[in-house]
């Protein structure tokens, strides 16, 4: 009797550590930081000063970004994995890139004039949703898809300078908007221990477009696409 108790005891106590070194099933939260491209599409092709045409251009701008997670994970080993998470950070650092930079055009006979426009973006709060679905490796690690949607506060300006035979013109516009977008990606996560578990996410988001002035009179749609690649820790319950 006294073994048939013992016995009893250890399955239960094995059963329980069993259950606590499943990672990639329940829920878990954590932290993530990354890097951020943003691909952004400026047609100035329609502004024309005498015989200086501005031109349509993709400006590449990089930016940091940081946040919290929280995620929900279906799964056992050696079997589906599905998942589906919700993401809140911060985009941080101001990036810029020059749209247009052409010196000594010729206006009219005799008047040539320089042209600079630079474009900065300002990535700020993002609210993301996330449905992940792929393969659990035995509980030690974990590789998946990603479907993904996101709306991200951002801050738009662009900065013009023409100078033309000395008489210089500059302006500088600012629009904050809130920029919503889609993407499909990839991940994996690795099982440390019981509780703890790391892992890495790429992300190619389709973004809408956004407007800002040029010349206060002229409002221009810029198109967004952009790279997200992060690495999260996560503590599973």
């Amino acid at each position: 009797m006294k073994r048939i108790l013992m016995l009893t005891a250890a399955f239960c106590v094995w059963g329980t550590v069993s259950q606590a070194a499943k990672p990639f099933n329940g829920w878990s939260v954590g932290a993530h930081g990354g890097w951020n491209q943003t691909r952004a599409d400026i047609d100035l092709s329609k502004i024309r000063i005498g015989a200086l045409q501005l031109e349509n251009r993709n400006v590449s701008i990089n930016s940091c970004l940081a946040g919290l997670h929280l995620d929900w994970t279906k799964s056992r080993a050696n079997d589906f994995l599905f998942g589906i998470g919700l993401n809140i950070g911060y985009g941080f650092g101001a990036s810029s890139g020059t749209q247009t930079d052409k010196k000594n055009v010729v206006v009219t006979p005799g008047i040539t004039a320089n042209a600079k426009v630079d474009f900065e973006v300002k990535r700020k709060l993002y609210v993301e949703l996330s449905t992940r679905l792929g393969w659990n490796f035995d509980n030690k690690w974990a590789l998946y898809a990603i479907l993904a949607a996101r709306t991200q506060r951002s801050s738009l300006t662009l900065s013009t300078k023409f100078d033309s035979n000395g008489v210089e013109l500059t302006e500088k516009n600012t629009s904050n908007d809130t920029i919503g977008g889609f993407a499909p990606g990839i991940g994996f996560d690795v099982h440390l221990n019981d509780r703890w578990s790391m892992g890495a996410q790429y992300k190619y988001y389709f973004e809408s477009s956004s407007k800002t002035k040029v010349f206060k009179s002229d409002t221009k749609p810029i198109k967004f696409n952009s790279h997200d690649a992060l690495v999260k820790v996560s503590y599973h319950f």
